[in-house]
């Protein structure tokens, strides 16, 4: 599975990550870095309380991408266009970029 992590800056310096596709999946941490491993964790129990409890698991079926070729071609925030693939246990996280 494949889910879009929105990830803002804070006034404070700090960072709040957040799932669309996982209503109520928001963690936050002290720089970008964290924000992510957090959410990675939230991502985790999110689909596993699913699973668990016997409910379906959200997904971004049928979703597209559309990627800012002006942003890739002078590399602002890249770190920003993540793929989070979750399979199984594991949590993958790569740039969307091809």
């Amino acid at each position: 599975m494949r889910y879009t992590v929105v990830l803002e800056q804070e006034e404070d310096g700090g960072y709040v990550a957040s799932v669309p596709a996982l209503p109520g999946c928001v963690t936050q941490g002290d720089n970008r870095a964290e924000a992510m491993s957090n959410i990675r964790e939230a991502i985790a129990l999110y689909v596993e309380d699913c699973r668990d409890a016997g409910d379906p698991v959200p997904t971004e079926a049928g979703k597209e991408f559309i990627e800012n070729p002006l942003m890739d071609a002078m590399g602002i925030f890249p770190e920003d266009q993540l793929q989070v693939t979750v399979s199984g246990h594991s949590l993958i996280i790569t740039p969307r970029r091809t």
